[in-house]
């Protein structure tokens, strides 16, 4: 049997499992004793899950007790307090001072996310480790949240990943790489956020930027970017991106078309 290798700090050590959403939100949110995930691959919706579990209470397994126990429950002491506070809408701001860390616990939560799908589902390996090292949100992983006015996710009973599988081009007229993107979404009551992650290619860290960038152009004052925390940074990605479409029919391939999107109404305050 191949020895354990967390997927954080790439050393051997103590499995454990690690939480998806804190277990210890299970006395501070109010919260559902059931959960449904939902997943598309490709455009098309797989059949939903639904697991009889608390939403604090579904973990992995490829953690290792070091990191569980170390940094990782560190960064959820940290940002706990803004957590709890933008779910139960007893705050709607975020100061820019703590967007960092929230970003990285974002993309922490969307890259363990990604575990519980299919192998060509699940993060590159790279994006834990650079978390890991720089104790930041990886470059190529975008972030926003909002607060609701009036609609209550049911404290993360419904996770939704669109994953776009791992794939290597075998025709020769397109690039001979390997991309990654998936796009992942948590409720917890009032608190929605959303994860672009994008791994293997500019073309794939284009079409992660722009997909949050057009949710911020449709609604403008109900978004905030929490990464990159740095003003203006998307903008470079889009330039890119813009760049990169233009050298041919791949970028399209990969499905940089801009989405139609169906907004949720005006139920999202400004942060």
């Amino acid at each position: 049997m191949a020895e354990f290798v967390c997927v954080f700090c790439e050393l051997p050590g103590e499995r454990s499992k690690e939480h998806i959403l804190r277990d210890k939100f299970n006395g501070l949110i109010p919260t559902f004793d059931r959960i449904l995930l939902d997943r598309t691959v490709g455009g098309v919706r797989q059949p939903r899950q639904s697991i009889p579990l608390s939403p604090f209470m579904l973990t992995v397994n490829q953690v290792c007790k070091a990191c569980n126990n170390g940094w990782l429950n560190d960064l959820e002491e940290e940002v706990e307090d803004l957590i709890v506070g933008l779910a139960l809408a007893k705050t709607i701001s975020v100061p820019i001072a703590r967007r960092p860390r929230l970003a990285l616990w974002m993309a922490t939560r969307a890259l363990l996310r990604t575990l519980q799908e299919p192998a060509d589902g699940r993060a590159p390996r790279v994006l834990f480790n650079q978390a890991f090292r720089t104790q930041m949100s990886p470059e190529t992983v975008f972030a926003h949240l909002a607060v609701s006015d009036e609609y209550a996710f049911p404290a993360g009973r419904c996770s939704w990943a669109s994953i776009e599988p791992s794939t290597s081009a075998q025709n020769s007229s397109r690039p001979p790489h390997t991309s990654y993107f998936a796009l992942v979404s948590f409720g917890i009551q009032a608190l929605f956020f959303q994860v672009a992650i994008a791994g293997g290619s500019k073309l794939t860290t284009a079409k992660a930027a722009q997909t949050l960038d057009l949710v911020q152009r449709e609604l403008p004052s109900r978004f905030v970017y929490v990464s990159p925390a740095i003003p203006g940074a998307m903008t470079g990605y889009l330039t890119a991106g813009q760049a990169v479409r233009s050298t041919g029919a791949y970028y399209r391939a990969l499905g940089l078309a801009e989405p139609r999107l169906n907004p949720p109404g005006e139920v999202f305050r400004r942060l």
